[in-house]
């Protein structure tokens, strides 16, 4: 899509969480890069505002704005009520939170923290702006925007070690799948774009440690293309060959038992070096 094509399909701001770095950083760069101003949000201020700047320097025409916000905050929407003015046709909702260890490990404050930053903070996102895309297509304007929300190959079979983490990227795939029929009569674009092993900071810092299934690791810039390319097309957008090759033999031929027993058995060998 051109940007012309794009800008006058989601309007002139975007909204990104978790555009710090990785893949978040890449949306809003490629989304600047297609003429759409931004509005920038990360709970790491430093971080944030390194990657706003490279943005301005690269797209010097667009308009960045930051915000540093703990996207857990149980007043989350009242936080971003300055956005109510912003003609914002497109969030890409990216953030997430992944405590990689046993379940039984897991404190309180790290299992509510799943919840908040990766099921709560997307649904209520989600609820605030689809509300918005409407009212601008009942104004009569020709489409209403778009949203994506990031999810991962975890999400489609449980797994030890990332079992509160996998049920909520589970979560965002039924809630995008619903999203997309529901909104899309309205004209509201909605893609779940799940991502396997990409070379960000979060999945390097965790340490691989790969046995004899080694995926191949994408560069975030290839699933934001792959999802960009996929928005108002379908539901679901599973970036890069490897990885849908891989959840087809999973889900068509090794059926949902031998599918879980696999995906537990890469992940224990992933990261069960961290124990």
């Amino acid at each position: 899509m051109d940007e012309q094509t794009f800008r006058s399909k989601y309007g002139s701001w975007a909204f990104v969480a978790g555009a710090s770095e990785g893949i978040g950083a890449a949306f809003a760069t490629r989304l600047a890069e297609l003429g759409l101003n931004l509005f920038l949000v990360a709970r790491r201020e430093d971080l944030l505002e390194e990657t706003a700047q490279r943005i301005r320097r690269r797209s010097p025409a667009v308009q960045v704005e930051t915000q540093a916000l703990d996207l857990a905050a149980p007043d989350l929407l009242a936080r971003l009520a300055h956005l109510d003015g912003r003609d914002v046709g497109l969030c890409v909702y990216n953030a997430a939170y992944a405590a990689i260890q046993p379940f039984l490990d897991h404190s309180v404050e790290q299992l509510g923290a799943h919840l908040d930053v990766n099921c709560r903070g997307p649904l209520l996102l989600a609820h605030q702006f689809a509300h918005r895309f409407r009212q601008r297509a009942q104004s009569g304007e020709p489409a209403s925007g778009g949203i994506i929300l990031m999810s991962s190959m975890v999400g489609f079979a449980g797994t030890s070690l990332l079992g509160a983490y996998a049920a909520s990227k589970s979560f965002l795939v039924t809630l995008g799948e619903s999203l997309y029929h529901e909104l899309g009569e309205s004209g509201t674009d909605v893609l779940v774009c799940v991502a396997g092993a990409t070379r960000t900071p979060g999945y390097l810092g965790s340490e691989p440690h790969y046995g004899w299934f080694k995926p191949t690791v994408a560069e975030p810039e290839q699933v934001v293309e792959e999802a960009l390319a996929a928005l108002g097309k379908k539901p679901v957008q599973v970036a890069g060959a490897g990885n849908r090759i891989t959840l087809f033999v999973m889900q068509r031929l090794l059926g949902r038992a031998l599918a879980t027993r696999f995906m537990n058995h890469t992940i224990k060998q992933t990261f069960s070096h961290r124990d």
